[in-house]
């Protein structure tokens, strides 16, 4: 029988290169891993915080209407009144509306203006 033997002689230099070369490769899945970790965590934050907002103001719109709904009166300003024909001016100033009997009341207020009060009481006065 024949023995043979393989004798490998590695240059020191190789042996650096090769070391180097993996350590870059590890710190780079290294840093690949802990972005892709980082993106992942920034969008789970993101969603949750979204998710919280909307839950807050869906709960804010309900307890509003809740409350206005049960409550003894509302209070419109400046709401269009729905009518069998049309009104050319149908924005009334302030709807009270009393939700226990079911009943509203509309009020439309007026202020004159200073200057036309002024005419018209000096038609009155000859000065």
């Amino acid at each position: 029988m024949i023995s043979v033997r393989i004798h490998l002689f590695l240059d020191f230099q190789v042996v650096v290169a090769v070391a180097a070369v993996v350590v870059v490769v590890v710190v780079v899945v290294v840093v690949v891993v802990v972005v892709v970790v980082v993106a992942v965590v920034v969008v789970v934050v993101v969603v949750v915080v979204v998710v919280v907002v909307v839950v807050v103001v869906v709960v804010v719109v309900v307890v509003v209407v809740v409350v206005s709904h049960y409550s003894k009166v509302t209070m419109l300003w400046n709401q269009h009144v729905r009518a069998d024909r049309t009104i050319p001016n149908n924005k009334l100033d302030i709807i009270i509306h009393n939700n226990k009997q079911g009943t509203c009341m509309l009020r439309d207020a007026a202020i004159p203006g200073n200057r036309n009060v002024i005419k018209k009481e000096l038609k009155h006065f000859k000065i």
